[in-house]
């Protein structure tokens, strides 16, 4: 109903959205409200043997089920094994419970954010769509994304992850791009305008987002800014030539103002973040980083859509270009997944693998669309600007119901 009165009449371009509204609306389970649930504190179950502080000395029988992890013996019977959080705290239980709530309903949040930017970019797109809300919103997103880890885990991502960032990288600039010269040839009614931007679109580096994505699919977020940051540098050199060997043409980039502008709005507050976890564990682990990430990711792909409004719902190419930025990340996140498992990585390496390849970024796509090439081309970074958050949130929130065997 607020579609239908927000949207100009005689308009049904935007009616693409409502059945993944009603299909993910039905397919949760909610015991409350879903705008009331993902973003209150987290329920404080008060059990007689675990409180605030770690339970090194308790019975297997006086814990919760949900802090104990079952097998089955030779026998068919389950028997309790090692505790999963031993030595955790009511507080890491209940923080675990929160991030799997907001992981559910991040699709949905994302969906609502991305439709209220293309009904009313006239009045998003001044507000959450401005340079200043961007710029802030991206800051606070890689400064919560920050918090979850710790210099130690970085340390560890760039030594014990070689392949998977190897790996990363030739998904994101070898793949990706042929993978986009497929679908185009392969696609009906595919222009040249289209073909452009979704080459484009598959050169970029990875988006900011898919270290919020990786955080709630439950992979390593280390590991994901690692191969976000490595993807972004190599992007200056690696994307204009990727560009101009598929489409033929010349594409200057500016690398000493790429890099300015990811040192000051990802790597400070990202920094930021790190150290703050490291020199205050306690405090950060209070702070309720997944709905941070989240209201920085609505306000993000707001801004984003309404921006984009006018060069995609005023396109009469639109239809095709939003089969190509939803074909694009899902093959490529199944190719990612296969790989991972050729490979034979762990569950979580592979979790961030598929989010980071699938996750591009459309702003840096759109802004080189618009500069070397024209406004048609721009239609694909238009629409993926929407799809890739969608499906982003909407693959994390699939795995954050299968939790990681250890």
């Amino acid at each position: 109903a607020t579609m239908a009165r927000w949207a100009p009449r005689g308009d049904h371009r935007h009616t693409f959205l409502v059945p993944l509204l009603v299909a993910y609306s039905s397919f949760l389970r909610f015991e409350t409200p879903c705008f009331v649930r993902a973003f209150l504190p987290a329920p404080r179950v008060m059990h007689s043997t675990i409180s605030s502080r770690p339970h090194h000395h308790l019975s297997m029988r006086s814990l919760r089920p949900d802090v104990l992890r079952y097998s089955r013996s030779s026998k068919g019977k389950y028997v309790t094994k090692r505790l999963s959080l031993l030595g955790a705290t009511q507080d890491d239980v209940d923080d675990q419970r929160s991030t799997k709530a907001a992981a559910k309903v991040a699709p949905l949040w994302t969906l609502l954010a991305a439709t209220a930017g293309l009904l009313r970019p006239d009045t998003i797109g001044p507000t959450l769509g401005s340079l200043p809300a961007v710029s802030t919103s991206l800051s606070v997103l890689m400064l919560a994304m920050g918090l979850t880890t710790s210099p130690k885990d970085v340390r560890n991502s760039l030594s014990q992850h070689r392949g998977v960032l190897f790996l990363n990288i030739l998904c994101c600039f070898v793949l990706m791009p042929l993978l986009a010269l497929a679908i185009t040839t392969m696609l009906p009614d595919c222009s040249a305008q289209v073909a452009a931007g979704t080459i484009i679109l598959g050169s970029v580096g990875g988006g900011q987002a898919s270290n919020l994505f990786a955080f709630l699919a439950g992979g390593n977020v280390s590991l994901s800014v690692v191969c976000t940051l490595s993807t972004t540098i190599l992007g200056v050199a690696a994307t204009p030539f990727v560009i101009a060997y598929l489409l033929g043409k010349s594409v200057p980039m500016n690398g000493m103002a790429v890099l300015t502008s990811t040192a000051r709005l990802v790597l400070a507050p990202l920094c930021a973040g790190i150290a703050l976890r490291g020199l205050f564990p306690d405090m950060s682990q209070r702070i309720p980083t997944a709905k941070l990430g989240i209201v920085s990711m609505m306000i993000l792909c707001a801004g984003g859509a309404a921006n984009s409004a006018e060069s995609l719902l005023g396109s009469t190419m639109w239809k095709p270009a939003v089969a190509c930025s939803v074909l694009l990340p899902i093959i490529g996140g199944a190719l990612a997944l296969a790989l991972g498992s050729l490979v034979k990585t762990d569950e979580k390496s592979k979790r961030t693998l598929v989010v980071e390849v699938l996750s591009k970024s459309p702003t840096v796509a759109y802004v080189i669309s618009l500069k070397h090439f024209d406004a048609a081309t721009a239609t694909v970074p238009s629409a993926g600007m929407v799809s890739l958050a969608i499906l982003g949130a909407l693959v994390a929130s699939i795995w954050s119901r299968f939790p990681i065997r250890e």
